[in-house]
């Protein structure tokens, strides 16, 4: 294929562009996340495995520790099913694009292959090769990341000691593996944006901030609209959102997540925090810190006494908690968060020159700090927990109502300052009301 051809392919398959665009984006963000994941914190990564044998039968032990399970969780994007990074559907857009030497694509593939089939020791169940990809699939699909009824099964096979810990050292092993096949792709994602830098994210030709409303500034940084602390790397701005806005506004992506209902919800939900970490949270009574992929450890401060125990007739026991934030609640700064995002969804969706658009110069104050709202914030009273985050607004002509859902707290606000009443049936959907403009004077 000569050079016109090329260039013929590339500027007539404008849906490949596109969908490289946000492979190569996905794959430096998350693969330089898991390259640094470890060199950062100066946890090891290192496992061994003992195994001993008696008179009384054979013993084993293996120690599983955090650093491992939030290793192994760096590297689960590369290896989930439906991933946007999947290193399977990664080899595939490279090596169908045409962009990326054949012999490196070949590179990788071999790579990919010696990774997915070949164990360090030889291993046979119920007469079938065990291979790498085997023993991913049993233990992260039917324990470490998902409850998965086919893994569960294969991984039965190894649930005594010291199969059990065999299975867990080889997991880990297998990781560090595949972790070296996403370096390779890595290196080989970044060398293909440097050749076509038409691949990289561009900037509107005339950017213009939509908080600020200034058009000299610096527009580098991309703004997620979600923030990225909910685990949430969809809903990109580019060229919309200037660096002094960015900046001084992340104070309120982290204001948000730490709003005490999102925060305890936030460490069951979220993988790892943007730093690759595990997430945590605080409160009065109990600090709580996730330290396996399905699994939170709680930390009683002294006195406090937060859980009741209830054995329920099927065996299962409920538990109930109480905790108390460690700050008053201020619907005011609350608000400021979620306008922010609201703001944002109008971008994304519409483009940023409507939502420079006068009518939200209120909102736009608002955000920014500069005194209060004269309307309401709806928001949950009671809460229904699921692992979503869903987002939604709606144009009706002298309003903008947006409607969030962040792990099942709901919020519900005009991001113009028309009057917002309260829409019938509120209180059976427990909403509750805060208004958001000046204190009203008690007599």
């Amino acid at each position: 294929m000569d050079g016109r051809q090329e260039e013929v392919d590339l500027d007539t398959s404008p849906d490949c562009i596109d969908s490289l665009r946000l492979v190569i984006r996905a794959f430096k963000r998350r693969g330089s996340r898991l390259r640094e994941g470890f060199r950062l914190s100066g946890e090891s990564a290192s496992c061994s495995l003992s195994i001993s044998a008696g008179p009384e039968g054979a013993a084993s032990s293996f120690d599983e520790t955090a650093a491992l399970s939030r290793y192994a969780a760096l590297l689960r994007p590369f290896m989930a099913p439906g991933s946007a990074v999947e290193l399977h559907s990664v080899l595939g857009a490279v090596s169908s694009s045409g962009l990326v030497d054949p012999a490196v694509c070949s590179c990788l593939a071999s790579a990919l292959e010696d990774a997915d089939n070949k164990l360090f020791m030889s291993m046979v169940v119920n007469g079938k090769a065990f291979s790498s990809r085997d023993v991913y699939f049993a233990y992260a699909e039917g324990h470490l990341f998902a409850d998965d009824d086919v893994a569960k099964g294969v991984l039965a096979q190894f649930s005594m000691a010291p199969a059990w810990h065999l299975i867990q050292f080889l997991f880990h092993n297998v990781c560090r593996r595949y972790a070296g096949v996403v370096a390779l792709f890595l290196d080989a994602v970044l060398e293909l944006e440097r050749n076509h830098p038409e691949l990289a994210i561009q900037n509107a030709d005339s950017p213009r901030c939509i908080y600020c409303l200034r058009d000299d500034g610096d527009f580098g940084p991309e703004e997620h609209v979600i923030p990225e602390a909910f685990g949430i790397d969809e809903l990109i701005l580019n060229g919309a959102v200037c660096g002094n806005c960015n900046n001084a506004l992340s104070a309120l992506d982290q204001r948000l997540a730490e709003f005490e209902p999102l925060a305890l919800l936030r460490a069951v939900n979220v993988p790892l925090t943007k730093k690759g970490k595990f997430p945590r949270a605080s409160f009065r009574e109990f600090d709580v810190q996730k330290t396996k992929p399905r699994e939170l450890h709680f930390q009683v401060k002294p006195d406090q006494d937060p859980f009741v125990f209830e054995d329920l007739p099927d065996g299962r026991v409920r538990i109930q908690m109480k905790a108390h934030g460690r700050r008053i609640f201020d619907p005011v700064g609350l608000a400021r968060c979620l306008f922010k995002i609201g703001l944002g969804l109008v971008a994304h969706d519409v483009g940023e020159t409507a939502a420079c658009a006068s009518r939200y110069d209120a909102a736009r104050a608002f955000i920014l700090g500069n005194g209060y709202f004269p309307n309401h914030l709806l928001l949950s009273t009671k809460v229904k927990p699921d692992g979503r985050v869903t987002a939604a607004w709606n144009d009706f002509g002298q309003a903008t109502i947006v409607a969030l859902s962040i792990y099942g707290v709901r919020f519900a606000f005009n991001i113009e300052p028309t009057p917002f009443d309260m829409p019938p049936g509120v209180v059976e959907l427990n909403l509750d009301s805060c208004w958001l403009g000046e204190p009203v004077a008690k007599p």
